[in-house]
């Protein structure tokens, strides 16, 4: 059978949003960050079939059906893999390698000199930067107060003005000129290949993993484009990638700071802020909501866009998206400067911290925009910016936190609670009854195995899978082999190879590495169940009691096997080490 490189399907589905692809089929209503809709695999009238943005995952709490994008077309379309695969491709307009046996190595051997080539590149342009010709470049940052510190951490460089001085070099390092045309660091002219960047100050951007995928450069000087972005090419695309993201990803903090620029990131890192990525000059888009949510999951997003209406634009575009995806945000909306860099000439670092703490929901940061349209509250002002208000309180889900909203305008205004409610309430339908309605049935008991093993196993697993610091303590406490399942053994196997190669194990990915349709269903059952819980000292205690419920299972396993045996000296061993059993594993 065809083989498709793990690349190669994290692209796919990439490419194809499970939102997007299923609403194709099935007509969905969104509820928070989730869509609901009938399901389409069993005959019902209310409800079940739930479709999850921000973990590209769908799941049926009627019949058990999910799993993700490829998994729905395998069932929709009654498909393979492969030709779900393809299907997918051909939506996506994705080139699959025609030769997809195990021992075709063309398209890794090509990304593998493609991250070389971006390497030796801004090896090469750091060169440039610190000798003569980088002159103006490294006036500019001095200018701009980046130390020379910053510049050697982010690796910044500087494209000579020569025509093809880089790929000169290139071809003396041994890559062709078909690689380096691919890099997207040349262009072919009639008379040879010709550097794409020169004159420009350039911005090395590195993934996740720590690898050159692409480079940003300003020009120095008079020119158009003011920045140029690499092309496209087979390791990266502007509007999946983000500025910085190798040091964001390892801060610790509860936020993300998301600015627009490369010199706002370079400057609010500098400050001490290194939990702060960038756009590569372009709007966020669901893209970049994907990559936030496969490193950062769980930390609350703080938009910091430049404090003009444009700024304001580009944060309510990305508003509706954020929600989509299931992501925590708020708007940061400076004072006293256009941009985060200015704010901290003017006030500094701790002026900015505080900031921070001021960072507006995205109801209040709706809410405000509208209350500055009208400066004079007139009865004529007050009428229109209480009809405005409405439109957004009636987009708030939580009834709450609509009436926290509702209260604060009828403070604000002197118009009643009531008026207020019964004008929102006119421009919004109520949402679908998910969380309570008779669908959501207990999974089915499977093999003789207890519900509360399973339940169990469930938990401990999206644990494993969703917070690094207990994935290390389950890791070191539980072996995959005690999970009471073959396909949740298969599972921790794959978390564990996943996060000890020092990436997010995400749902999407974890259910693609089962082609069979029951076991993608088991899979996405333990992203769909998750237990609520306030705190991490709640979740410690549950998984504590969960671990040893796991334990416990699997050791009467092995006493019932040792007793079908009659091996008495492992019966012994076991009885001791069920007897031994810990209360405490983290």
């Amino acid at each position: 059978m065809p083989y498709y490189s793990d690349e190669i399907l994290d692209e796919l589905r990439n490419r194809n949003d499970i939102v997007e692809v299923v609403s194709s089929y099935v007509q969905l209503r969104q509820r928070g960050g989730r869509y609901v809709g009938l399901c389409p695999f069993h005959r019902e009238k209310t409800p079940s079939f739930t479709v999850s943005a921000d973990m590209q995952m769908f799941h049926c709490f009627g019949c058990g059906a999910g799993g993700n994008v490829i998994g729905f077309i395998m069932r929709i379309e009654n498909l393979g893999f492969v030709d779900a695969v393809k299907r997918l491709a051909e939506r996506a307009r994705i080139e699959l390698p025609e030769d997809t046996g195990r021992g075709n190595a063309g398209q890794a051997k090509l990304k593998e000199a493609l991250y070389a080539i971006n390497q030796k590149a801004a090896r090469f342009f750091h060169a440039k930067l610190m000798s003569d010709e980088g002159g103006e470049a490294r006036n500019y940052l001095y200018e701009r107060r980046v130390t020379g510190r910053t510049v050697k951490r982010f690796g910044l460089g500087f494209a000579p003005a020569g025509w093809a001085s880089l790929c000169a070099y290139l071809k003396e390092e041994g890559h062709s000129d078909s690689e380096i045309e691919r890099s997207g660091l040349a262009l072919k002219r009639d008379n040879g290949f010709a550097d794409k960047f020169r004159n420009r100050l350039m911005f090395p951007i590195i993934d996740a993993q720590s690898r050159v995928v692409g480079f940003g450069g300003r020009v120095m000087g008079q020119g158009e484009p003011k920045y140029l972005n690499s092309p496209d090419t087979p390791v990266f695309n502007k509007s999946r990638n983000l500025f910085a993201l190798n040091y964001a990803r390892k801060a610790k903090t509860p936020e993300l700071i998301v600015v627009e620029g490369y010199m706002d990131a370079l400057a609010l890192f500098q400050a001490g802020f290194e939990n702060v990525s960038a756009t590569l000059g372009t709007a966020m888009n669901r893209e970049h909501c994907r990559i936030i949510n496969q490193y950062f999951r769980g930390k609350t997003v703080i938009l910091l866009f430049d404090s003009d209406s444009a700024g304001e634009a580009a944060a309510l575009r990305v508003l509706p998206i954020m929600a989509q995806q299931n992501i925590p945000v708020k708007v940061l909306r400076i004072r006293g400067a256009k941009d985060p860099d200015e704010f901290l000439v003017k006030y500094g670092p701790d002026a900015f911290a505080k900031e921070l703490t001021g960072a507006k929901s995205p109801t209040q940061f709706k809410l405000d925009l509208a209350r500055v349209k009208y400066p004079n509250l007139d009865n004529e002002a007050l009428v229109a910016y209480l009809n405005e208000a409405a439109y957004v309180v009636a987009a708030v889900d939580d009834p709450i936190e609509r009436d926290v909203y509702i209260t604060a305008l009828s403070q604000e205004t002197g118009v009643s609670a009531e008026a207020i409610r019964g004008r929102a309430e006119s421009k919004t339908a109520p949402p679908l009854d998910f969380e309570h309605s008779e669908y959501r049935n207990k999974p089915q008991n499977i093999k003789g195995v207890p519900e509360g093993v399973l339940s169990a196993s469930r938990n401990v697993l999206y644990w494993m899978a969703s917070h690094i610091n207990f994935y290390e303590a389950i890791r070191d406490n539980l072996s995959a082999d005690e999970f009471p399942l073959p396909v949740y053994q298969s599972l921790a196997r794959e978390i564990i190879k996943i996060r000890d190669a020092g990436r997010p194990a995400g749902p999407g990915e974890l259910t693609g590495k089962f082609e069979n349709l029951t076991d993608q269903q088991y899979v996405s059952l333990v992203f769909a169940s998750v237990f609520p819980y306030n705190n991490d000292d709640e979740i410690k205690n549950a998984l504590n009691q969960q671990i040893k419920i796991i334990k416990t299972n699997y050791i009467n396993r092995m006493i019932e096997e040792s007793k079908t045996n009659n091996d008495y000296e492992l019966l012994q061993k076991w009885g001791e080490t069920q007897r031994n059993l810990p209360n405490s594993y983290i």
